[in-house]
């Protein structure tokens, strides 16, 4: 916990202190899920709601020709009870044209592209 709470730091560090000469840019997305359990015929099912909403705040400072530094920080607010708040990106890139290295917590791949996300649970005999 204290390391993720340290890349943060560092993350908003880098944020505020290249703020003069840094491109920073804040977005935000909100995921909402609605899960419906029944059987046909059933009287009874379960539905339950949950979500959350995602704040990025990423900045892009780029040093004496094509040397760099980028950074990202993602805050997760859950909308579900009992959830915590936790963090899902936060890195430093540093770099060139030639080579970079990125330190910290991030996605390796983009899992779960646009319109691919879907979930299909076993349906019994259908």
């Amino acid at each position: 916990m204290q390391t993720q709470i340290r890349l943060v730091a560092v993350a908003a560090a880098l944020l505020a202190a290249g703020a003069a000469q840094a491109g920073v840019s804040f977005d935000a997305n909100l995921e909402h899920d609605v899960l419906f359990k029944g059987k046909q015929g059933a009287t009874s099912s379960a539905t339950s709601n949950s979500g959350r909403v995602e704040l990025n705040a990423n900045a892009a400072l780029v040093k004496s020709g094509d040397n760099f530094v980028n950074a990202k920080a993602s805050l997760i607010v859950p909308t579900g009870s009992g959830d915590s708040v936790g963090i899902d990106d936060a890195w430093i890139q540093f770099g060139n044209s030639a080579a970079d290295l990125k330190i910290g917590r991030h996605e390796a791949a983009d899992l779960f592209p646009l319109g691919k996300d879907v979930v299909v649970e076993a349906a019994g005999s259908v």
